[in-house]
């Protein structure tokens, strides 16, 4: 990780409040998709899921940047670009 990566762009407080309530919701969803029995479970919570990936993004990119953004993009493509 580069050292740009590493620099906050909001304060410390807002970036562990931004973060936490990131991590907390995908335990949430983790959950969720440890309950389901079937594929079909999963169904009515996709666009939950995009939106909650959405939202990680733009928490990265208003803490760390557009670099950290893009990088998130990236690993959630297995490395590949669009």
């Amino acid at each position: 990780m580069d050292e740009s990566a590493l620099r906050l762009l909001v304060s410390r407080d807002e970036a562990t409040a931004l973060l936490a309530a990131q991590i907390t919701a995908g335990e949430n969803l983790r959950n969720v998709v440890a309950c389901a029995t079937a594929t079909a479970d999963l169904v009515p919570i996709k666009a939950e899921m995009a939106a909650w990936s959405a939202r990680n993004e733009a928490a990265l990119v208003k803490v760390f940047g557009n670099s950290a953004g893009l990088r998130y993009r990236l690993d959630c493509r297995g490395g590949q670009g669009s």
